[in-house]
């Protein structure tokens, strides 16, 4: 081995298990936040609560358009976390990172007041 893996998975059986990075990698993993945190705030959108109305088409799609994440929003979900984002101190907290991008992405649309809804 001319470099050093971190485990097996990632050294020996690399060759065999590449397939599994599209599922396994930290982007998958951020993207899987993401995803919870957007059918979160879409279950919310149905319980009928007071403060909270129903999402219009528009802005389901607005949800739905989140995904899949680009390479520059995996970079601005990690700067939240590990370096802060503009006036936004960094989170040190991964699931606070997405709250904050979600909340960055929303910020001038019709869901703007209902931002705080997400985690």
């Amino acid at each position: 081995m001319k470099t050093p893996a971190l485990c097996p998975l990632d050294g020996r059986y690399g060759g065999r298990l590449g397939a599994l990075r599209s599922v396994m990698s930290e982007a998958a993993f951020t993207a899987s936040r993401v995803r919870a945190e957007l059918n979160w705030f879409t279950v919310l959108s149905h319980l009928k609560l007071p403060r909270f109305a129903a999402l219009s088409a528009q802005e389901a799609d607005l949800l739905k358009n989140l995904l899949p994440l680009t390479e520059q929003d995996l970079e601005i979900i990690r700067a939240l976390e590990f370096d802060g984002c503009g006036k936004i101190p960094a989170t040190k907290h991964d699931v606070k990172a997405v709250e904050y991008f979600l909340k960055l992405r929303l910020k001038n649309t019709p869901l703007k007041d209902r931002l705080e809804w997400f985690h």
